[in-house]
């Protein structure tokens, strides 16, 4: 009896380890959540519907190195061939260093983003691996990210994507999967800055998030191309007014005008006025289109695909948190002293990053708010200016003035009135000097401290 006992020990101490490992293993890798609800479960039958989206879907428009992706996220007989016609867009048979897919959380709410690192994302076609490395570099560079697998164990705006990847990607890929949980704009841009580095053509971005919730089909339409075309504006500051604006409108049943608008700003940071970046429709449809959709409540969908062109321009300004709180250092330091002891005080240009080594303009306003300038752009034609979005500079000679981005805003002008004034009030070359002038384009990048 002991002998047989002891080799019963022997036998659970011989198998603990592996149960354990086996069971560690199948708790870090994320199991499906949504699958026989959004998506069939069943492999043979998901493949087949995969087939079937992809052949109805808007094929390739062969636009050149696609960075990033709009793709809706809801159940695939609403949204899959939107969807589908936004995954075409991109070249798979390239072989991606990272694929990135952020969604904005559903079900639970947090301050910054989580990035799941611990494991893999299995899908009834098998497992999607997970980009380890890097996700933990990004989750130890920021303390914007976190590691919560909460946000992730039933979020499906992250999961939908997958099945997608799994059937049209002729390369192996790996994914970092994000869930924003932030309702901060500026926590946005902070996630941004995090990510923007990766924004190159060797990764790809896949914006998860759907359009209008529960407005009439032509109420949909119509908000949803007002929405897409403040997207595609490529401004940040021009979606959130766009998004502030449609709630005012008071839509009936209009519940939201993007869900994921919290993931869609976070692109838009990192895009913000790249002069190399294009936005482009691909498709719309909402889920009053489909075979079993109810044209009084419906849900809007939208693919966009964003492509970049490298190696050709500069390349995109910006300014990190940390660079925003140097300068405001540097500004808020210098009036003090002055003030004081009228002495200009020493800057330590080692401890400074190379955008703010940049010359750009600057301007201080005490008590109210801050710009930094973006290094200016010289333009061919004023089509090139966009009234609220570009500040201008125009010179002549020895003879120069200049205009804020918020000047036609606050104005009204016109085009031809914010350049006749600031060639006549600023540059003192008379109210058609402009037209035989240098002029030059700049972005305004406000912030301010208390």
């Amino acid at each position: 009896m002991k002998s047989l006992r002891f080799n019963s020990i022997l036998l659970l101490a011989i198998l603990l380890p592996h149960l354990y490992c086996q069971s560690q293993m199948n708790q870090f890798d994320r199991q499906p959540a949504v699958a026989g609800q959004f998506y069939p479960s069943n492999p043979t039958e998901l493949k087949s519907t995969l087939k079937t989206l992809f052949i109805k879907a808007i094929p390739s428009k062969n636009l050149q190195n696609v960075v990033a992706m709009i793709v809706p996220h809801a159940g695939y007989i609403f949204s899959g061939e939107v969807a589908a016609s936004a995954f075409n867009q991109s070249d798979w048979n390239k072989n991606y260093e990272n694929i990135f897919i952020i969604g904005s959380s559903h079900h639970v709410g947090f301050e910054g983003a989580s990035i799941y690192s611990h494991g893999n994302f299995i899908t009834p076609l098998g497992t999607v691996k997970v980009n380890a490395a890097p996700a933990r570099k990004l989750l130890q560079q920021s303390n914007v990210f976190s590691d919560r697998t909460d946000a992730h164990v039933s979020e499906h705006s992250l999961e939908v994507q997958l099945p997608f990847l799994q059937y049209m990607m002729k390369k192996d890929f790996q994914i970092i999967p994000i869930v924003i949980g932030t309702q901060s704009e500026k926590t946005c841009k902070k996630i941004a800055d995090a990510l923007r580095p990766y924004l190159n053509s060797k990764n790809l971005f896949i914006i998860s998030t759907d359009f209008s919730h529960y407005p009439s089909y032509d109420d949909a339409a119509k908000i949803d191309k007002v929405t897409a075309d403040a997207i595609i504006s490529n401004s940040f500051e021009t979606l959130l007014t766009t998004l502030q604006s449609n709630e005012k409108k008071e839509i009936p049943n209009l519940a939201t005008s993007l869900c994921g608008w919290t993931s869609v700003l976070t692109l838009l940071s990192m895009t913000d006025s790249n002069p190399n970046i294009t936005f482009n429709l691909v498709q719309y449809k909402n889920s009053g289109d489909a075979e079993v959709g109810d044209k009084n409540r419906v849900v809007g969908y939208y693919a966009i695909a964003v492509s970049l062109k490298e190696g050709k321009g500069k390349a995109q300004f910006s300014l990190s948190e940390k660079d925003e709180k140097d300068l405001l250092a540097i500004a808020r330091n210098t009036v003090v002293q002055y003030v004081k002891e009228r002495k200009v005080p020493d800057v330590d240009a080692a401890k400074l990053s190379e955008n703010v080594k940049k010359n750009c303009g600057a301007f201080v306003t005490l008590h109210k708010r801050g710009a930094v300038l973006t290094p200016m752009q010289k333009i061919n034609s004023i089509d090139e200016i966009e009234l609220g979005k570009h500040g201008i500079y125009i010179k002549k000679g020895n003879r120069g003035g200049t205009f804020l981005p918020q000047v036609a805003k606050e104005t009204g002008w016109t085009k031809e009135e914010f350049l006749g004034h600031c060639a006549q009030d600023k540059a003192g070359i008379g109210w058609d000097g402009w037209k035989d002038a240098d002029i030059y384009i700049y972005k305004a990048l406000v912030f301010s401290e208390k």
